[in-house]
């Protein structure tokens, strides 16, 4: 009964230690990139401004708006940027989750 108590223990261990790796090292490195990425939004962009009157909106129908305009009557820099910012946040999601999904799918089979 120890036996097994110890066994199932340290095998907890070794799944937790194996998913760190597999997932951690991949999104640090991603999560770098996203925050240099929104770093050089903040370079163009004054984001306590933004942030200050997007939580005036109260609707989110004018929310939806604000964010439209405020995306459109900016630089194309910034628009770039942006763009890069949500995709590389949208990898980022995915690719975490995939690389979760694969682990549970690969110790049940």
């Amino acid at each position: 009964m120890q036996n097994n108590y110890i066994k199932k223990n340290i095998m907890r261990r070794v799944y937790m230690v194996y998913i760190l790796k597999t997932v951690a090292r991949p999104l640090i490195i991603e999560l770098a990139i996203v925050s240099a990425l929104i770093m050089s939004v903040a370079f163009f962009v004054s984001l306590q401004n933004v942030l200050q009157n997007a939580l005036s909106v109260t609707n989110i129908v004018d929310f939806g708006k604000f964010i439209i305009g405020a995306f459109t009557h900016t630089q194309v820099i910034v628009q770039a940027l942006s763009l890069l910012v949500l995709a590389g946040a949208s990898a980022m999601v995915y690719d975490t989750v995939r690389r979760i999904r694969n682990i549970f799918i690969f110790n049940y089979q």
